[in-house]
C-alpha cells in the first residue's frame, strides 16, 4: 500500500519548523528570537553562527582565545566583529547585549571557573542567555583539520540540567 500522494521533505520542514525544534540550531535560533545583537562567547570556527544566520537577523559578535579559529570563522563571515579574548575574562560591559550564547564551551573549564561564566554572561545579557553543553562529563582531546591539538578544547567538567536549573 502506498502513500497515495509523495512525502516531500521541504514542504514537511517549511510547514512545521514554526512548531517543532528539529535540530539543535533551530532550537538556539527560537531562544535568541527577539535578540538584536548577540555575543557567541567560544564562537570557534564560527560554524553555529553561521546556520543560525539563516533565521536570526542580529549584530552578531564572536569571541574565542584559539586564533586559528578565529580565522576560520572571519572566512565564513559568520560574525560583524571577533574578539579574541579567554572567555575567564571577558572583556565586555554589563548590558551590552540583547542575547549571550555560549554553545559547547562551559565543559571546557573547571566548575568554579564555569559557574563564574554563567554569573558573567548573564550581567552581559540584557534579554538572553543560552548555553548548550554536554550532560555529564565526557573525556574530549580534539585535533583540529591539521592534526594540532588545541589545549583550550579538553574537557575539565560536566554538566547536569538540575545545576542550571538551581542557578535559575
Amino acid at each position: 500500500m502506498g502513500l497515495g500522494r509523495c512525502f516531500n521533505l521541504k514542504v514537511f520542514v517549511r510547514r512545521f519548523s514554526p512548531y517543532l525544534p528539529l535540530t539543535y540550531t533551530d532550537i538556539i535560533a527560537k531562544s535568541l528570537k527577539g535578540c538584536r545583537s548577540i555575543l557567541d562567547v567560544g564562537c570557534g570556527r564560527g560554524e553555529l553562527m553561521e546556520n543560525l544566520n539563516r533565521r536570526v537577523s542580529a549584530y552578531r559578535v564572536g569571541l574565542d582565545l584559539y586564533l586559528p579559529y578565529l580565522y576560520e570563522a572571519k572566512k565564513r563571515r559568520s560574525y560583524d566583529d571577533l574578539i579574541c579574548a579567554d572567555v575567564r575574562w571577558l572583556p565586555i560591559r554589563p548590558g551590552s547585549f540583547d542575547g549571550v550564547l555560549c554553545s559547547q564551551v562551559i565543559e571546557h573549564l573547571s566548575k568554579d571557573e564555569g559557574l563564574e561564566l554563567v554569573q558573567e554572561i548573564e550581567a552581559i545579557s540584557r534579554l538572553r542567555v543560552v548555553i548548550g553543553t554536554t550532560i555529564g562529563y565526557v573525556p574530549y582531546l580534539p585535533l583540529d583539520q591539521n592534526n594540532n591539538s588545541n589545549p583550550f578544547q579538553v574537557h575539565k567538567s560536566g554538566w547536569a540540567p538540575e545545576t542550571f536549573y538551581l542557578m535559575g
